[in-house]
């Protein structure tokens, strides 16, 4: 499969309509900790709504904010709670800078409105413009989830554990990673079916790997991104 090159103004195109930022409210006698720990996370100063716009979350939205474990946690929802719910922390893990998204909840009744993928860019802008390393996640099959598969069309990676990569049948042998997989129709079929619960990792490096795949996949011509479109937003949970 061949990529687009990475090209930052991507994200600055008309893909998406503009967004402003959200109520911001911080948990009871968090906000002076809240700062003081934000410091101690990124390279220059920074303000409070750059941290939100981490989440995603635009002018439709509240993010309240606190701290945990040495790093920021961010709970977000729509203000009439009928489009989505999410939950993130930042923090670095060594020298690295990490934005985890620990869930994101698209209600049902959202279905088609492509809340998961205006969400993720938004934090993909924000996260690349503060220079993080990579986005962390878990994409899950459990409950209804639908990321084990959502997120690798959006460009999470990882290597396949071996017990995967012992049941892959013979038209996949030689797929290293969740990229690999679902570069064909007949490894996203397959993953689509005997996947599961894995984590995964967002490489936000310039020029990386889940830059492209995850840019090819916006900007793809809207024929061919229709199918591509359907496989991730027909369910209500990432």
């Amino acid at each position: 499969m061949s990529y687009a090159p990475f090209r930052p103004s991507l994200l600055e195109s008309d893909i998406l309509p503009p967004s402003t930022s959200p109520q911001i409210h911080f948990y009871q006698g968090e906000k002076e900790r809240c700062q003081s720990v934000a410091r101690t996370l990124f390279p220059t100063n920074t303000c409070p709504v750059e941290w939100a716009a981490l989440t995603g979350a635009g002018s439709e939205a509240i993010v309240e904010m606190g701290v945990y474990r040495h790093g920021l946690l961010m709970d977000y929802y729509d203000i009439d709670n009928r489009l989505y719910q999410g939950v993130c922390r930042v923090f670095r893990l060594r020298t690295l800078l990490v934005l985890r998204i620990e869930s994101l909840f698209v209600r049902r009744s959202s279905r088609g409105q492509r809340i998961g993928r205006t969400l993720f860019t938004r934090q993909v802008e924000a996260a690349f413009r503060l220079g993080f390393d990579r986005i962390v996640t878990i994409a899950g099959r459990r409950n209804g989830e639908n990321g084990y598969y959502t997120w690798p069309r959006f460009g999470f990676n990882r290597r396949l554990p071996v017990a995967i990569v012992q049941r892959l049948p013979s038209p996949l042998y030689g797929c290293e990673d969740l990229l690999d997989l679902l570069e064909t129709p007949f490894g996203r079929y397959w993953w689509r079916r005997h996947g599961q619960t894995i984590s995964v990792v967002f490489d936000l490096s310039r020029s990386s790997r889940s830059l492209r795949v995850f840019f090819g996949y916006l900007t793809a011509e809207p024929g061919k991104n229709l199918q591509k479109r359907a496989d991730t937003e027909s369910f209500g949970k990432f």
